[in-house]
């Protein structure tokens, strides 16, 4: 809803010509002759190791293969025990070749019999699915589960049941937020101030 913020703001329509265009894994959002980069799902992602307390030996298994599990792996690609899996099994793949991370097919993945880290990228478990049942995966030491749902997830149910240390979509949609409100307050500014120049 990008029309209405020159009026919810009041300031000149001019400055607030917002374009989002999607580079690769990255967000381009030019406002007005200023461009700027910043992935907030990166930093959210950062945000959420830290608070669970990651480590980079830890056994880490990315479910999906879209930007937002791109981004995850981009950002840890380093760590040493990292692997990637998914229903659909070319972007997997791909992700995974790009990356220069182990990919796991579908079948491979269960046969570990307990991950440190579980990241669910995928839409799995927004519509009521059990994310456990549906993958054939064990309940993990710790949790990133992104569907971002009215209640929680039943993964993040079972997390809580056996007190895992989680971040589900709602967390992570909150860590997001903390630093798109930081960048857009530091950039209005800057156009508020250039545009009265």
């Amino acid at each position: 809803h990008k029309e209405i913020l020159p009026e919810l703001f009041g300031v000149p329509k001019k400055i607030f010509n917002l374009i989002s265009v999607k580079t690769g894994t990255e967000n381009q959002l030019p406002i007005d002759q200023l461009e700027f980069f910043f992935n907030t799902d990166a930093d959210a992602f950062r945000k959420a190791i830290k608070i669970l307390e990651v480590k980079e030996k830890d056994n880490i298994l990315v479910y999906g293969s879209g930007a937002t599990a791109r981004t995850f792996v981009k950002e840890y690609a380093h760590y040493k025990n990292i692997k990637i899996t998914g229903r659909n099994d070319k972007t997997a793949q791909k992700c995974a070749k790009d990356f220069k991370i182990e990919y796991l097919s579908m079948e491979e993945k269960t046969k570990k019999k307990r991950y440190d880290l579980i990241v669910n990228c995928s839409p799995l478990g927004m519509k009521g699915e059990d994310f456990f049942s549906e993958t054939g995966l064990s309940l993990p030491q710790k949790m990133i589960d992104l569907p971002y749902a009215k209640s929680r997830t039943i993964a993040i149910e079972k997390c809580f049941d056996k007190d895992i240390p989680c971040v589900d979509g709602h967390a992570f949609w909150l860590l997001q937020a903390r630093k798109q409100e930081e960048i857009f307050n530091s950039n209005i500014s800057k156009l508020l101030h250039k545009d009265i120049d």
